[in-house]
C-alpha cells in the first residue's frame, strides 16, 4: 500500500511539474503563432519581441513545491522506515529524476526566472523537519513494538 502510494505521488509530481508546463508552453506558442499569422499585416514582431511576449505569459517558478516534495520524501523515509525500508532507495532515485526534471524546466524556459535573493536558511521548514524527525522516532518504536508483540504471541 505504501509502495503504491509513494510511486503514484512521485509520478504525479513529475507529470505536473514537467509534462504539464511543456504542454502549456506548446499551446501558448501555437496561440502566439496563430495571432501573428492573423495580424501579420498590422503587427510586425521580430523573434526577440515575440519571445519576450511569450515569456510574459509563463507562470513563475515556485520553490514552495520543491520544499514540500523534499519534506514528504523525508516523511516517508523516516516515519515508515520500519514498515517500508525501500523508501530511502526510491527517494534517492526519484530525487535524481527530480533534479533532471527541475534542470529541464529551468533550462528550456518553461517558467519565468526567479529574481535572486539572499536568504539565511530554509526558514520554517527546519521546524517542520524537526517535528517529523521527532514523530518518526515514536512511530517507529510503535511499529516495532506491535511487530514484536505479534512475534511473541504466534
Amino acid at each position: 500500500m505504501l509502495f503504491t502510494l509513494f510511486l503514484i505521488d512521485e509520478f504525479r509530481k513529475v507529470f505536473s511539474e514537467s509534462i504539464m508546463p511543456i504542454l502549456k508552453k506548446k499551446l501558448s506558442e501555437k496561440k502566439m503563432n496563430k495571432y501573428q499569422e492573423q495580424n501579420s499585416k498590422k503587427l510586425d514582431l521580430d523573434t526577440q519581441t515575440s519571445g519576450k511576449i511569450l515569456e510574459m505569459t509563463m507562470s513563475e517558478y515556485d520553490n514552495f513545491g520543491d520544499y514540500v516534495e523534499v519534506v514528504f520524501q523525508m516523511f516517508y523515509c523516516t516515519v515508515f522506515a520500519c514498515v517500508f525500508p525501500l523508501s530511502a532507495t526510491l527517494s534517492y532515485v526519484f530525487n535524481i529524476v527530480e533534479m533532471y526534471s527541475d534542470k529541464y524546466k529551468l533550462v528550456n524556459k518553461l517558467y519565468l526566472r526567479n529574481i535572486p535573493m539572499k536568504v539565511v536558511g530554509i526558514g520554517m521548514w527546519v521546524i517542520v523537519m524537526n517535528l517529523i524527525s521527532l514523530f518518526s522516532v515514536y512511530s517507529n518504536i510503535t511499529f516495532m513494538a506491535f511487530n514484536s508483540f505479534n512475534y511473541f504471541h504466534t
